[in-house]
Order: structure tokens, then sequence, then C-alpha cells
């Protein structure tokens, strides 16, 4: 008798459920399932833990990311993790901090002319405002108040609101931060979230489906090593293919995103210029930048899974009580040690844009000794709890 034919039986596979992953006293929660989306989520919300001090606040899963950060990260982790992670406030370069005033000057430009429709004077006069209040500029420095006043006045005079690009366009956003979602294989959260912002997003009024990133960026020279480095960067490229995903789930077609880079010169004579590097990139170009974050947050994840298990066995069976001063310094100091002992670094990245490493003298110094010339040379959470 033939025997009846049969038909494989296919079933759908169904991932565990993912539980918290504790490594001690120290529990790390899972991030959002990674079968809710495919590849980059452009609305993603991430959990805080609220009961950790603003300094460990970073020590938790899923990873969280920015554009700066992943290149910071390729170029040397454990700056990344003191200065990014650990939050060490002091490590901002005095040209980083110039630079975050600058943009606020820009901003309140664009916002006074382009959607309040204010006269030129005064809307500069509001700029400088800006730019300049509340900054306590540091001692010795080029970076004066003087010279803000002028960059910004020779901003406002000179700086075009498409760059280069053709034909006539309209402002979308300005200042405008996302937070996207990227799946990756990971040993505990499958996804880790991107926060970028974009200085000002424009639409073009010929072809709405045409958009363009403006990038402001201040240099001490704005020579053709700088442009060069605007078309390698992955900082920019993450800002154009997250605005891509983003703007064609919401618009539901295709999309073309131009990143202009708008570099402003500090010294040796005040001038603008645009790099339109996008015009270099491919799409592979593009991905290559998705793969550089994931990696990224792989090296995050590795870090911040060694710090608290390290962290969990200073406590042996009784759990931390953050509440507690003297169990949060506990739990910072080991943290803080074990991230300028066991991270990676670059050595030859110990120099950047003109100005020494901040935590040159810690890696040049004997693991033994690193916590204590940390904890006495920046502004840590000891300072506040002691």
């Amino acid at each position: 008798m033939a025997g009846k034919k049969r038909t494989p039986k296919t079933t759908k596979k169904v991932p565990p459920k993912r539980k918290p992953i504790k490594k001690g006293p120290l529990t790390l929660e899972p991030g959002p399932s990674s079968e809710d989306f495919a590849g980059i989520n452009p609305s993603a919300k991430v959990p805080e833990i609220q009961e950790l001090p603003s300094e460990l606040k970073r020590l938790r899963l899923p990873v969280l990311l920015s554009p700066s950060e992943v290149e910071l990260t390729h170029r040397c982790h454990r700056r990344h993790i003191l200065g990014d992670i650990f939050r060490h406030h002091s490590f901002q370069s005095p040209s980083a901090t110039f630079g975050t005033h600058l943009h606020r000057g820009a901003e309140t430009w664009w916002q006074q002319t382009q959607i309040q429709g204010l006269d030129h004077l005064p809307a500069i006069a509001m700029a400088v405002e800006a730019a300049t209040e509340k900054w306590s500029v540091p001692e010795g420095s080029y970076h004066t108040k003087d010279l803000m006043a002028t960059i910004v006045q020779h901003y406002c005079s000179n700086a075009r609101l498409q760059g280069e690009l053709p034909g006539e366009w309209t402002l979308v956003n300005l200042e405008q931060r996302y937070l996207a979602e990227i799946e990756y294989l990971s040993s505990h959260s499958n996804v880790f979230a991107l926060s970028y912002q974009t200085d000002r997003l424009l639409q073009s009024v010929k072809d709405p489906t045409e958009y363009a990133i403006i990038d402001l960026k201040s240099a001490s020279k704005l020579s053709d090593l700088w442009d060069q480095s605007m078309n390698r960067s992955i900082q920019q490229r993450l800002y154009n293919i997250l605005a891509l995903t983003r703007l064609e789930r919401e618009q539901g077609e295709p999309v073309k995103v131009h990143s202009i880079v708008e570099g402003i010169q500090k010294k040796d004579g005040i001038r603008m210029k645009y790099v339109w590097p996008s015009l270099m990139w491919t799409p592979g170009i593009l991905d290559e930048a998705i793969n550089l974050a994931i990696q990224a947050a792989q090296m995050d994840e590795a870090a911040i899974l060694g710090i608290i298990q390290t962290a969990d066995e200073s406590f042996a069976e009784t759990p931390p009580d953050f509440s507690q001063d003297e169990d949060v310094q506990k739990v910072y100091a080991h943290s803080l040690e074990l991230a300028a002992t066991q991270s990676s670094f670059n050595y030859m990245d110990c120099h950047s844009y003109y100005f020494p490493c901040a935590y040159l003298d810690v890696c040049n110094s004997d693991p033994s000794d690193r916590l204590p010339l940390l904890l006495e040379r920046f502004e840590h959470i000891g300072q506040r709890i002691s």
C-alpha cells in the first residue's frame, strides 16, 4: 500500500523572551524587542534608569550613542567612555565649548530672520547675545567673547540658508533632536539607540521629496584637509542616512537628502566656506557608517557589562543603595577605575584639534595611579557628595 504523501510542516520560529541579565546587585533591564521593527527605527524611546545619579546613568542598556560619539569611539574608545559615558564635563575642549555657543547664536539668527521675520540689525544683536551669555571664557584662551561676537556678526552677514544648493528652499526646523533604534547582534539588547540633532533641515520648493541638512562647524583653519575630513566624517554620514530613513518613513516614498557642512574659520581671518560631502557618498558608504555605529555599540555594551560586573563584585551579597552617598561613590570609583585601565585606547590620537587629550597624563601613568588622578583632576560625583 502506497504511503500517504506527507507535507512538511512549517512553523514560525518564536524567539525566546529575554529576561533581565543579573550580574549581581546591579540589574540591567532589557531594551525594547527587536521584533517590533526592522533596521532603523527613527522614533525610538529608550527607558531611563531614574534612580542612578547623572554620572552613572549611561551605565545601562540598551546602549545610547550619538554620531559624534561613534566617531570618537573609533578614534579612542577610552576617551569616549571617560568623557561621554562618565560625563567628565571638564573634558570638553575650549573649541567644543566655543562651537556650542556659536550654535546658539546661529540658531537665534535663523529663528529671528526666517521664522519671526525680524530685521537684520536687531536679529544680529540677539544672535550675539545668545552666543555670549552664560559662557565662562577659559582663562588664557584665545576663545574670547569679543572673538565670538565678531564671528557671529560675520556669520549673520555671510551665511546662506541653503549653502551652495541651487534653487529655492524652505526651512523645516532648527536644532531638532531625534532618536533612532538600530538592530544588531548583541549578547543582551539586540538594539541600540542613536541620538542625533540636525542644525537646520531644509526642503526644496520645486521638489518636496528633496531635503538638505546644514551642519555648522567652526574650525581654526578651513583648509583642504578640513574639506577632506568632512567627506570622510562618520558623523556627517550618519546624519544623512538617519535623516533619509526617517523622512522616507514619514513621507511613504523615496526622498533625497543632501548634506552641506557650513564652516567658519576662527584664526588668520574670519571667513566662511561650504562643502557638499554627500555628492561623494554612495548607498554603500552610508551603510558602512551604520556598520561602524554597530561596532561602536558592541564595544560600549561589552565595556558596560564588564564595568557592571566588577562593581557588583565589590558589594558581595548586599545590593548598593543609591540613596546612600557611600554606595554611590563606591560604584563610581570601581567603574571609573575599570574604564581607565581595561578599555582600549589609541595612542596615535592623543592630540587633535590642536589640543592634547585631557586624559593624556592619565593614560601615561601607571594603571594603579589612574583612579586617583581622575578623581583629583576632573569634576566628579565625589566632589558633590564628599
